[in-house]
């Protein structure tokens, strides 16, 4: 875990992101909707956005990700849940990550809340989610989670770091509800769409993107 010399963003200032760019990225939380869910998101994914989501994803600044759901934390209302369930990396990429980025924002997100945090898993390998349609996104993350105890009578929030046509989160939302749970909502860090264009550095609800 360390910080970068300078703002993830403009690369200029000695600061993991400059009071500049975060100015300029529009901080603050905003109800979405996705899967049959209602949720909340911090940030538009864009430029800056896709900057800083990289950033903690694959380029080892675990601290940025953990700053950017400290805020979520404090501007999302608390949820009136037993427990946050985050969605799931593949084994390839958490090796290569060495965590899985809504587990982090997970637990940051459970002790600013005092709940606490259970990760789901992959049951089989899952295709890269980039480029793909919102069909495929569905029929590739068909069957492939898992959450390894009973929930019955428990009510959770979802946790994603970014979510664009909600197929995660549906299929999360399936296994928690097939384990006995009912399913309140989610939070996220960041939100897209299919029209817009990924970053390179970044897939979309990539369950294997390093």
């Amino acid at each position: 875990m360390f910080l970068p010399s300078n703002c993830v963003s403009c690369g200029r200032e000695p600061s993991v992101l400059c009071e500049s760019c975060r100015l300029g990225l529009n901080e603050s939380v905003r109800p979405i909707s996705r899967a049959g869910l209602d949720g909340f998101c911090l940030i538009e994914y864009g430029d800056l956005g896709s900057a800083l989501l990289h950033a903690f994803k694959s380029g080892g600044f675990f601290a940025l990700g953990q700053s950017l759901a400290a805020r979520l934390a404090v501007l999302q209302p608390k949820p009136t849940v037993d427990l946050l369930v985050a969605a799931p990396s593949s084994a390839e990429a958490t090796r290569a990550r060495g965590f899985v980025p809504a587990g982090v924002i997970a637990a940051t997100l459970g002790r600013a809340w005092g709940l606490p945090v259970f990760e789901s898993c992959l049951v089989r390998e899952v295709a890269d989610q980039a480029g793909l349609s919102a069909d495929q996104r569905r029929r590739n993350l068909a069957g492939a989670m898992a959450v390894g105890q009973p929930l019955s009578g428990k009510t959770v929030w979802l946790v994603d770091d970014i979510t664009t046509t909600g197929s995660t989160l549906a299929e999360l939302a399936a296994v928690c509800r097939a384990a006995g749970a009912s399913v309140a909502g989610f939070s996220t860090l960041a939100q897209t769409s299919l029209r817009h264009n990924p970053s390179p550095h970044l897939a979309v609800e990539g369950l294997n993107s390093p």
